[in-house]
This record gives structure tokens, C-alpha cells and sequence, in this order.
């Protein structure tokens, strides 16, 4: 196997130590070698990619709430309510909105 290791799943935190805050993992259980797949056209923008994220995670809450695999009290996430900060592609950081400058490069 190419994996370093055993799969560490991601899950829910009640208090994620080093964001102070709640964290929920979409979907529920899944490991970084797993894939999100979104289907954007090979000419889209940075906004584009951003939008189909958002659009990911709000389905694929439905599907686990629907499916009764959601995390306990926890129902579908509106797209319009989750916040795309950091954008990176292996080691290559597309966006950030840390980096003002990076602003300009939502529509490439």
C-alpha cells in the first residue's frame, strides 16, 4: 500500500483546539485520501470552484441527514453559509483571503 499509515477518519469536534470553535467534517468520517469530485468547465474561475465547493457541502449534508448519517443534532449546511478561506491544489495555494492581493484572482 502507498499509504504511510493506517486511515484517520475525520470527525466532528464538540471544540476543534486549535480553531476554538465546533468543527464538522463533510462528509462525516471521510480521510484525506479520499476525492471530492465537482464538475466545474476546464475554462472556470477560482469563484466557480469556490461556488461548486459550497454546493458539495450543502448536498452532500442533505444526503447524510437523509440517509440518517449526519452527525447527531446536526442537519444540512446552506451553501450560502459556509465560508471557502483557503483554496489550495497539492502544494500550490490558488486563494486565500488572507493575501488582499489574492481578490483578483476569484475571476481567473
Amino acid at each position: 500500500a502507498a499509504e504511510p499509515g493506517p486511515h484517520k477518519f475525520t470527525r466532528p469536534l464538540d471544540m476543534d483546539p486549535i480553531m476554538g470553535m465546533p468543527n464538522r467534517a463533510v462528509p462525516n468520517n471521510h480521510t484525506k485520501w479520499e476525492r471530492m469530485v465537482i464538475n466545474i468547465p476546464a475554462t472556470g474561475t477560482v469563484q466557480e470552484v469556490m461556488d461548486a465547493v459550497k454546493a458539495y457541502i450543502e448536498t452532500t449534508t442533505k444526503q447524510e441527514e437523509e440517509a440518517g448519517t449526519a452527525p447527531e443534532g446536526k442537519g444540512p449546511i446552506a451553501a450560502s453559509d459556509v465560508d471557502v478561506t483557503m483554496l489550495a491544489v497539492g502544494t500550490k495555494m490558488i486563494f486565500s483571503d488572507l493575501f488582499p492581493a489574492h481578490a483578483a484572482r476569484l475571476a481567473r
